[in-house]
């Protein structure tokens, strides 16, 4: 038996609705296993259920008695075009579903069968002798809670026999349009709960579910501006421009600060600038891109990350490289774009071919801190401050490492960053789990019964579909295609807090920061919102 569609489900979500529906008169023979409408006016029926017509047409249904019948379902009908503006309905959630329309009379041929549903033409075409019913099926988009039948143009005495409505799994581009409107929805929320604060950020969620809130100084802060920028691009709407250079512009004080410039300005300033023009913006990014060319070390031919100190007990590891400030290179190769400055560009190479040698493994898994001696350039070791061990590869490493050899092959066109961000982006395939959202570390020896991280798998999804346009081959680039599509649909789906969710983030199950925060393994990073939506905006062409 067909499963009930209710008028108002509230709360409720049947795991897959459908119903069908045979059109007869009063008293006609039922049809196995579907419902009949009779030509009543819409309303509710027996069960819950609510469809009709929009007008009484009980006098329009026949119940032709005809041998040449299937079966009971083809041998009643009911007229379409009697009279004008005729439509039947019924009662059904929002989304997406597969309808099936059979129309047709097995007394009559020659009638111009034009049926749509929900404007979507489901049947075309004329009956004759040799085909008395036309059979066709079309996927449909409901969002007005009911979907509508009615004659198309060109249609001629069309006739409805019956339907069936079941409902359907909502494709990628529709699951990544819902994902949009939740992510404006706890936008709004958000700027909201910071009462339009340009000098309030926020970067994780806390246990009440609400943001915890910092100011511009924090290494996060670029991401905020970030997600309202994704927003206008993937929108159009203009409001979220004024809110992102709101919270953009306060950011040009922290142009001197010594690491995670990327993370501060690309999100954030570089769109004011794409859309301004402004000298004044153009030279927010290049004193930030000047600030990490400070950072350089001729001896060890990289730039420092100075915040870590060795939690050895070798005083020659004294010089830290971290997978994370890779992603600064986009920085200085957009720097050397913009002024011409070869400085930029060679610097950014040659850090990337030390990466290479030291923090990306034979198997293409990556280490998270590279260690030098600052004296003589020497190589001492790798350690980790957020993975599983030193030798461990922790997810979020592996994005960045993703993402960036992706930029700096696409930014300098050399064939060894794309043969390495090839094998970090193989290593991620070959090891994450099947729905693409991987554990927070690869080599945590808890796995399964540990934590995945989101916010690495939608940097990842980023990467991927940027890589998916750099190489050659074919069955490679759909392969990384098809990979940034199963975490897409894992991200918009599973992941993806509900409407209604107090929790104001739009990621479920980031992992912030599990060996210095052991519960901080399923909050929202608001990174891991703005990689979301940029990979969201690349795969749609927005």
């Amino acid at each position: 038996m067909p499963i009930c569609i209710f008028e108002q489900l509230d709360a409720r979500r049947l795991s897959a609705l459908s119903a069908s529906i045979n059109f007869a008169p009063s008293g006609a023979p039922l049809a196995p296993g579907y419902i009949t409408d009779t030509g009543l006016v819409y309303g509710s029926r027996a069960g819950g259920r609510s469809f009709g017509w929009n007008v009484d047409n009980r006098a329009n249904a026949r119940d032709r008695n005809n041998v040449s019948s299937q079966d009971q379902r083809y041998d009643t009908l009911n007229h379409l075009q009697k009279s004008s503006g005729l439509r039947w309905e019924i009662a059904v959630p929002n989304g997406a579903y597969r309808v099936r329309v059979v129309a047709g009379d097995p007394t009559f041929s020659g009638d111009v069968m034009r049926i749509d549903a929900e404007s979507t033409q489901v049947v075309a075409g004329t009956t004759h002798a040799g085909r008395l019913w036309l059979d066709g099926w079309a996927r449909v988009r409901v969002t007005d809670g009911r979907l509508t039948l009615r004659a198309g143009a060109g249609s001629v005495n069309a006739k409805l026999c019956f339907v069936e409505i079941q409902e359907a799994a909502p494709t990628l581009a529709e699951r990544l349009d819902t994902a949009v409107r939740r992510a404006a929805d706890v936008a709004r929320q958000t700027i909201n709960d910071l009462a339009n604060d340009a000098s309030r950020y926020v970067n994780y969620t806390k246990p009440d579910g609400r943001w915890n809130v910092i100011d511009n100084t924090r290494w996060t802060s670029g991401f905020w501006p970030g997600v309202l920028w994704q927003l206008h691009r993937a929108t159009g709407d203009a409001s979220w421009k004024t809110s992102a250079t709101r919270w953009t512009t306060p950011l040009a004080n922290q142009t001197q600060k010594q690491g995670d410039l990327a993370f501060r300005f690309l999100p954030s300033y570089l769109p004011l600038y794409q859309h301004s023009k402004s000298s004044a913006d153009r030279a927010v990014l290049l004193k930030a891109a000047d600030a990490k060319m400070a950072m350089w070390n001729p001896t060890v031919g990289a730039f420092e990350t100075t915040w870590f100190k060795t939690r050895t007990a070798n005083p020659k590891a004294n010089f830290a490289v971290l997978i994370d400030m890779t992603t600064d290179l986009e920085l200085l190769t957009w720097a050397y774009q913009e002024t011409g400055i070869a400085a930029y560009r060679d610097r950014a190479e040659q850090h990337m071919r030390l990466v290479t040698r030291t923090l990306v493994a034979p198997d293409g898994g990556t280490r998270h801190f590279a260690m030098f001696d600052r004296a003589t350039g020497e190589f001492v070791g790798n350690e980790t401050y957020q993975g599983y061990a030193n030798n461990s590869t922790w997810a979020r490493g592996q994005a960045w490492a993703i993402y960036s050899f992706t930029n700096m092959a696409r930014d300098t066109h050399n064939a060894e960053f794309l043969h390495a961000a090839c094998k970090v982006a193989d290593f991620y395939l070959r090891n994450m789990p099947a729905d693409g959202v991987p554990w927070w570390d690869f080599n945590d020896p808890r796995i399964p019964n540990t934590f995945r991280d989101t916010s690495a798998a939608a940097v990842v999804a980023s990467g991927l579909l940027r890589l998916a346009k750099l190489v050659t081959d074919p069955t490679t680039a759909a392969r990384y295609r098809a990979g940034a599509e199963t975490i897409l649909t894992s991200l918009a789906s599973t992941y993806l807090r509900p409407s209604g969710s107090p929790t104001r983030g739009l990621l479920s199950e980031g992992a912030l920061d599990i060996p210095t925060f052991p519960d901080s393994g399923n909050v929202s990073l608001i990174f891991g919102d703005y990689y979301f939506l940029e990979a969201v905006n690349q795969y749609t062409a927005r």
